[in-house]
């Protein structure tokens, strides 16, 4: 009996995970492609067919991540049952899932009246997913020869993708705010809705959904947004504790130092305040109180972190204490626990009340009072939520060279074991267990999480070490560090465009960071994991230092002056004519005395972190040269300083808590 191989693709992999404007749509946009994969590689199982690629056997995993493109093996005279198979269950399954979100839409929604369901234009909807999902399938005969198939098998693909499907159908009218390519949901004839008439559809889905917040002010979405967005309303599967917003993800740590002291009774009774008069809040604007919280089934739904689900067990502590003031704690959106955002538009886009409600004198006295309990609380807990997260995408060098040059289809299944133990057992504790960050996804050799901005450097570092130890093969790194308000969809392309910098490098093993400040001058910094020596535990070391004062935070200022007076600068690309400059030595001296000016005083005993020798802050110093002057001319004196301004950025943040085991 001869085999044939199938390799299959489930795409557009872009529009499903990179178009989002929340969390919730990046996370679940990657849930629901593991699924549809779940969905082929069961049904290619049924067949009697052989998963090659992931390594799964014959068992499946619904909680489990699988890729959007697996390999199959069959017997050949099964080839076409199989495939279609395989495609009708990604088909069905996709379809299956947005009519579930289509009659929660429909049917479930109330209106102050108690009339259930929203009506809108169903062939607009119908149109879009049957339209949307992209599943490609390629064949070839088992040669025995598994390098020169496997290589066949990627030349038809690649192949078959340039083969674009083009709907009869355009998609007329105003477009989506997400995809901004296919037209957004009404209750019209589809490309005769007027603004005013798709504006007023998606305010009355807002103010009818129990989660006024799941919909920004003026957003308009397409049916394939719509099923990213609501999914976890109605599918259990996707009914874990909520995901986290960048608000939240920011102020994590805020909350985690917040519960390290819940049994001081100042601080637990400031907590108390606060949300009493965030209740107050919604209450005097006309809602109901519990408004403010995100809910399911009628109660409070946290939003969910391991790393605080274990914290809270680890210190014993329960979610049921009187008036379940710790599950409402964790239960509303990190935008209100922050200055900046605790302003009239905050609590008009989670309350759905108009401009005219908020300029009442009540609901103005309500809001002032809110704002100096978050103050009270701040002081209590005695530290602030940093207002900045970061963004991590990370992906393995050289993987596809060293899958090309695989002759056994043993090698390539070996690989993908390695990779599938990488993500489920090694990925998701750095990042969730060990920090209070969350996963994305992790497709192997392929990570995408968000985690506060003081756990980034130390997250990538670990994740990279883990892979060259399982897989063998180095990793690449890119950091965007942006403020919580940021653009997600401008902050993803940050972190993708930071990998590519760490991907240009020759050789790669490397990190690059981009530094996106609020207001001032965007920063980022390339260089090598290791430069002389590994880079991120000296940053660390900084970073500890300055936080406890042994080291002046105003180090970077002095940086620049420092690398336009010394570090050469070369005006043609074979690097011969210089501008500027100092020989090596001089600038090692001239960057010490700038370092050793900025050491605190040893003797202080009002310091509050542990005491460090100043043997340990030169031998950081002499860290700092070493990595800084092991490109040629000292070239890496740019990164140095950009990584030292970042130190000082991060050492203002409060202190991460100790990993949960």
């Amino acid at each position: 009996m001869t085999e044939t191989y199938i390799l299959v693709h489930i795409g557009p992999v872009q529009s499903w995970i990179a178009q989002a404007r929340r969390t919730q749509d990046l996370f679940t946009g990657s849930r629901l492609l593991s699924t549809l994969a779940h969905y082929g590689l069961d049904a290619a199982i049924k067949q009697k067919a052989r998963v090659v690629i992931p390594a799964v056997g014959d068992r499946l995993n619904r909680e489990a991540s699988y890729p959007n493109r697996f390999l199959l093996a069959c017997s050949t005279e099964d080839v076409e049952r199989v495939m279609e198979n395989v495609r009708d269950a990604i088909n069905d399954g996709w379809s299956a899932l947005a009519q579930d979100v289509h009659t929660y839409l429909s049917t479930k929604l109330r209106n102050p009246e108690g009339e259930l369901g929203i009506a809108f234009n169903a062939d607009i909807w119908h149109r879009q997913i049957n339209d949307f999902l992209e599943v490609y399938m390629v064949h070839t005969p088992n040669t025995d020869d598994y390098q020169a198939d496997n290589e066949r098998l990627n030349y038809l693909m690649n192949a078959r993708k340039r083969i674009r499907h083009i709907t009869a159908q355009g998609e007329p009218g105003y477009k989506c705010s997400i995809t901004g390519e296919h037209e957004a949901l009404h209750d019209q004839t589809s490309g005769n809705a007027s603004l005013r008439d798709v504006r007023a559809f998606w305010d009355e889905v807002r103010q009818r959904h129990p989660n006024k917040a799941e919909f920004n002010e003026g957003e308009r979405l397409c049916a394939i947004s719509t099923v990213k967005r609501l999914i976890h309303e109605v599918d259990p599967a996707y009914r874990e504790a909520r995901f986290p917003s960048t608000s939240s993800i920011a102020c994590v740590q805020f909350r985690a130092a917040i519960i390290r002291q819940w049994d001081d009774d100042n601080v637990r009774s400031a907590v108390d305040t606060y949300l009493t008069k965030l209740e107050a809040l919604m209450a005097a604007v006309g809602v109901k109180r519990d408004t403010l919280y995100f809910t399911r089934n009628g109660k409070p739904n946290r939003e969910h972190f391991p790393y605080i689900e274990n914290l809270v067990h680890e210190m014993g502590l329960s979610w049921d204490e009187p008036h379940g003031l710790l599950h409402r704690f964790l239960s509303f959106d990190g935008d209100w626990l922050y200055e900046d955002t605790l302003i009239p538009r905050t609590v008009r886009e989670y309350t759905g009340v108009d401009d005219e409600v908020m300029k009442k004198p009540t609901a103005q006295a309500a809001l002032r009072e809110a704002k100096a309990a978050l103050l009270a609380l701040v002081k209590a807990a005695r530290t602030r939520p940093t207002p900045y997260y970061a963004i991590i995408h990370m992906d393995g060098d050289g993987m596809g060279d060293r899958v090309r040059d695989f002759d056994k289809e043993s090698q390539h299944h070996e690989l993908s074991a390695k990779l599938l133990n990488f993500a489920g057992e090694k990925v998701r504790p750095l990042i969730e267990d060990n920090i209070p960050g969350r996963l994305i996804y992790c497709g192997g050799d392929d990570v995408l999480a968000l985690v506060p901005a003081s756990d980034a450097l130390t997250a990538v570092d670990g994740i990279s070490r883990e892979f060259d130890t399982l897989i063998g093969n180095t990793m690449s790194a890119g950091i965007a560090i942006v403020h919580h308000t940021h653009n997600l969809s401008d902050a993803l392309q940050a972190a993708r465009d930071a990998e590519a910098k760490a991907k240009a490098i020759d050789g790669k093993a490397a990190f690059s960071v981009s530094f996106l400040r609020r207001s001032g001058e965007s920063r980022s910094a390339t260089m090598k994991w290791h430069e002389s020596q590994a880079v991120v535990p000296v940053i660390g070391k900084l970073i500890t230092n300055m936080r406890a004062g042994w080291i002046s935070r105003q180090l970077a200022v002095e940086m620049s002056p420092f690398i336009y007076a010394t570090v050469p600068i070369f005006t043609d690309e074979r690097r011969e004519r210089v501008v500027l400059g100092i020989p090596g030595q001089l600038r090692h001296d001239a960057f010490k005395r700038i370092f050793d000016r900025r050491l605190g005083n040893l003797d202080d005993s009002k310091k509050r972190d542990r005491k460090v020798t100043k043997e340990e802050l030169l031998e950081l110093r002499d860290s700092l040269i070493d990595v800084a002057e092991f490109a040629p001319d000292g070239q890496n004196w740019h990164a140095v300083a950009t990584l030292i301004e970042l130190a000082r950025f991060l050492s203002q943040m409060e202190v991460p808590g100790v990993a949960v085991s």
